[in-house]
């Protein structure tokens, strides 16, 4: 597997928190790419259309699903692992 390289560019006086922020951005943005054609993939395959998905930080899940809601939400730290 090839790894990927990335280069993310901030302003010199940027502090290191907003360039954890930068950081954060982009790994979310990314996520939700990818995950956009699975969700699709996988809403035709079970049959059922959400009604809403996201990325967001979780300190120890790594997807929460309402079934009721028809939502899922995603840990953007995934991303990292792929």
């Amino acid at each position: 597997m090839a790894i990927k390289k990335t280069e993310l560019y901030v302003n010199k006086n940027t502090t290191y928190q907003n360039k954890l922020l930068v950081l954060s951005e982009w790994y979310r943005s990314e996520h939700k790419k990818e995950l956009e054609k699975l969700v699709s993939k996988w809403e035709k395959k079970v049959g059922i259309k959400l009604n809403r998905w996201d990325v967001k930080k979780m300190k120890t899940k790594w997807r929460v699903c309402n079934i009721e809601a028809k939502n899922i939400w995603f840990n953007f730290e995934l991303q990292k692992y792929q």
